[in-house]
């Protein structure tokens, strides 16, 4: 595959935020061929296409937490190799993101309703029920908190599965909700740029930069480590599917993948509660003040 040679799994780990502009690339080449090959609805085809070209890179970072796994003597020595390859996630993730963001915000604004349909559809369902909570009493937040924690514990389980079975296929889930954030940072950029335009004039060179670095950071109190708990319940599920590849299943290997793999399942799980509590109980009024 042309994509992933431009870089390899080794660079990836030790220059993370090259991934960035691989992500960025990604979108705009999968959106293009998504767009050429179902122009009615292209939304979830642009994702799977960005999904493919991703899957050979990452299946290969993986092998190489694998590795590290069986040949690593502590588990602090683990963990810290990998949190290389969680940057390494997490950038490719931000490509993804800005890519979308980019696409949505400067495209006109019938091609982005069709490039992004399913992505809108999902957002105008969110957002009805963040800023339908956004003002009710502590015992809604708390059902709130619950609901949200049950959905995303739903995704998280997908996210274990999705590598296991596809060895990086987790990529499909964290290039999904690229695009849905994307999706809503472009819709309060455009929002908030309108309000400029009509109360203070196009010049406001100073309301310009706040629109678009604002609802980011809306979205990053809660989706930050929402989507680290994707990434590493992807990780544990990836390093799972390579130990049955490769067949490590020798005693004193066994014993250092399952105790690895519990250690990010746990590291997972804490951090899902936390977005949860944060989306519950803080992005609701941000956004209501955003908005």
């Amino acid at each position: 595959m042309v994509l992933e040679t431009f870089i390899s799994p080794f660079k990836a780990e030790k220059k993370p935020w090259e991934l960035i502009f691989m992500g960025f690339l990604f979108v705009l080449v999968g959106s293009l061929l998504g767009v050429m090959i179902f122009p009615n609805d292209p939304s979830l085809v642009v994702v799977f296409l960005i999904t493919l070209a991703s899957v050979p890179l990452l299946f290969n970072l993986i092998k190489l937490e694998e590795k590290a796994d069986v040949e690593g003597n502590t588990e602090t020595e683990i963990m810290s190799h990998h949190a290389r390859a969680l940057f390494a996630y997490f950038a490719l993730f931000l490509g993804f993101v800005l890519g979308f963001v980019f696409l949505f915000t400067f495209l006109p604004q019938s091609i982005a309703d069709n490039i992004f349909q399913s992505q809108i559809e999902e957002y105008l369902v969110i957002n009805g029920n963040v800023t339908g909570n956004a003002t009710q009493s502590a015992s809604a937040d708390i059902s709130r908190f619950f609901s949200i924690l049950s959905n995303n514990l739903k995704v998280l389980v997908f996210s274990i599965l999705f590598s296991f079975l596809y060895g990086a296929g987790a990529v499909f889930i964290l290039a999904w909700n690229a695009s849905v954030i994307a999706v809503a940072i472009g819709i309060l950029v455009k929002t908030a740029l309108a309000k400029i335009a009509i109360t203070q004039g196009s010049a406001v060179f100073g309301g310009y930069f706040s629109t678009f670095f604002s609802p980011i950071l809306h979205f990053a109190v809660h989706g930050v480590p929402e989507i680290l708990s994707y990434m590493v319940a992807g990780l544990a599920g990836g390093i799972i599917s390579v130990a049955v590849i490769r067949r490590d299943f020798a005693a004193g290997r066994l014993e250092k993948i399952i105790v690895d793999v519990a250690d990010l399942l746990l590291l997972a799980f804490g951090l899902l509660i936390a977005a949860a509590l944060l989306e519950a109980f803080v992005t609701p009024h941000l956004i209501s003040l955003a908005v």
